[in-house]
């Protein structure tokens, strides 16, 4: 009986150990992503349809950016496939926010406008969350 219980006390250590690290390398896979898509977003070279896709956003036409994004052929036509419905769906201040977290960059050209959306989220999602 000594022997079971140092064994199961052995185990939980063991258990416990385990655990810590896990948490720890999710937490720096989290940090590297973050890293790399800041880092993809200061590099990337515009292409012709990002291009278009920017003075679409620009011109606040969203629908349009859905409709022709719509078969996520490219990580550019995902990444404004989300922006536009970030935009579209700004009632929906918690799905605009869901939008916005899935994007992967966001062009120098529509950054402000994008930072306005994140600071009209943020205080319309704190007036929103109930009080404990």
């Amino acid at each position: 009986m000594k022997y079971l219980s140092l064994f199961v006390v052995a185990l939980m250590f063991l258990l416990a150990g385990c655990g810590t690290s896990a948490d720890e390398k999710k937490e720096e896979k989290a940090q590297e992503k973050t890293t790399t898509a800041s880092k993809e977003s200061e590099t990337r070279e515009l292409t012709d349809e990002d291009k278009k896709f920017i003075e679409l956003l620009k011109n606040k036409e969203y629908q349009t950016i859905v409709d022709e994004t719509l078969s996520l052929k490219s990580d550019a036509q995902v990444n404004f496939y989300f922006l536009a419905n970030a935009f579209k769906s700004v009632p929906d201040y918690s799905l605009s926010k869901t939008y916005l977290n899935k994007t992967k960059y966001i062009p120098e050209e529509i950054k402000d406008e994008v930072d306005a959306l994140k600071a009209d989220i943020e205080a319309n999602v704190k007036e929103e969350e109930p009080a404990a």
